[in-house]
């Protein structure tokens, strides 16, 4: 399982072994995503994430979303965002215009991004990934709640494998 902040530069280093290790794996592993927001952006991207999920395009978005590149104006921390001044509102408006670029069903992803339920959700992975003592994300966690501490995709490799011999 990995906690997940759309707009982190760390996960967006990792993703390309993610999906290496989808390859390597997925028969034989499960890979999930729960949401760590840790702005108003970032919430505004996972919201949309299930919005797209809902119609089984969470990697679409998520793909689209790591294609816009990111931006790090004098050294700064580097976000997916245009920058501080954007709010969650714009953010919406960012990831709504990705959707609709994607072809996706937008009432339907509209009502899904306006859905309390939704809203819920990511609140509910967060205080879970909280509780796990998440302070920022990326984290994975095995299905054991042992979390796995890898820097390299050979680290990463290791430590599925010994988990999917188990």
């Amino acid at each position: 399982m990995q906690f997940l902040d759309a707009e982190s530069e760390s996960c967006r280093a990792v993703h390309l072994f993610v999906e290496q290790l989808k390859v390597d794996f997925g028969q034989q592993v499960t890979f999930a995503v729960r949401h760590f927001p840790v702005s108003e952006q970032s919430f505004a991207a996972a919201l949309a994430l299930e919005a797209a999920g809902e119609q089984d395009r969470f990697d679409d978005l998520l793909e689209a979303i790591y294609a816009i590149p990111l931006e790090a104006p004098d050294g700064a921390d580097t976000k997916v965002s245009a920058g501080p001044e954007e709010n969650s509102a714009s953010a919406a408006l960012k990831y709504r215009t990705i959707a609709e670029s994607l072809g996706m069903d937008m009432p339907g992803f509209d009502a899904a991004l306006n859905d309390r339920d939704m809203t819920q959700r990511v609140e509910t992975d967060k205080t879970d990934g909280a509780a796990l003592g998440i302070s920022s994300p990326p984290s994975f966690f095995l299905l054991d709640g042992k979390e796995i501490r890898a820097t390299t995709l050979a680290e990463f490799r290791q430590a599925i494998a010994e988990a999917a011999s188990r």
